[in-house]
């Protein structure tokens, strides 16, 4: 049973944390700004794969770390459990942020945002990709808890080997919902009203994000604990 639901729950974590709030907002306040700039489509598109490749090329690298550290830990079981305690706080506070209206979220730090606006002014591949890279190191924080139960899930279950590959589907699930967004994205009129569309939902998004964190925590627990797939 476990080795045909692991690669299901890997891509629908992957997606989900690619359309959690954080991310989605970000990417459209950069497509938003480069219509200020009457950019091109084309060259929108091509930038915006640039800062997309970037937050890939972040995220990536962190799991990597992750699974490394926890794999190469002599205690993996350990790691787990730890883990997820820290899921299943990470879970509570998005179900409180829902319950509560109040918008207790981890998001890009305000001040590394004037770093972001003045690498944007010059608008070239690498400063995107710069861009992209630090966007997605700093709004970690913000699909942490599902991407620290999944690798995790990862290091108990599976091979080194075979946790790089599942590592690598699980990040190219979480950009295809910015790609989708970036190729449909076209007009000021289509951002505008994908932006008010994530404004209405993002707090029912969090609330999902808290309830999946909190089911995979105790799914780990449940692992941890002798209890197997």
């Amino acid at each position: 049973v476990w080795n045909t639901s692991l690669p299901a729950l890997v891509l629908l974590n992957g997606a989900l944390a690619g359309i959690h709030p954080c991310t989605i907002s970000v990417l459209l306040l950069f497509i938003a700004f480069l219509f200020t700039l009457r950019k091109s489509r084309f060259g929108i598109f091509k930038i915006g794969l640039a800062y997309i490749l970037g937050i890939f090329i972040a995220y990536f690298g962190i799991g990597l770390g992750i699974l490394k550290a926890i794999t190469f830990s002599g205690s993996p079981h350990l790691a787990a459990k730890i883990s997820a305690i820290l899921i299943l706080l990470l879970g509570i506070i998005n179900v409180i942020s829902f319950f509560s209206k109040k918008d207790i979220t981890f998001k890009v730090p305000g001040k590394i945002k004037p770093t972001i606006l003045e690498l944007l002014q010059k608008i070239t591949l690498p400063a995107t990709f710069l861009v992209g890279l630090l966007v997605g190191i700093c709004s970690f924080g913000c699909t942490a808890g599902i991407y620290l139960s999944i690798m995790s899930l990862l290091a108990v279950k599976t091979s080194y080997g075979q946790g790089l590959l599942y590592l690598l589907f699980y990040n190219l699930m979480f950009i295809l919902p910015l790609i989708l967004n970036l190729v449909f994205a076209s007009t000021k009129k289509i951002v505008a009203k994908i932006e008010r569309i994530e404004k209405e939902k993002k707090n029912y998004l969090k609330l999902i994000a808290g309830i999946v964190m909190i089911l995979l925590a105790l799914l780990l627990f449940f692992i941890t604990y002798g209890g197997g797939m």
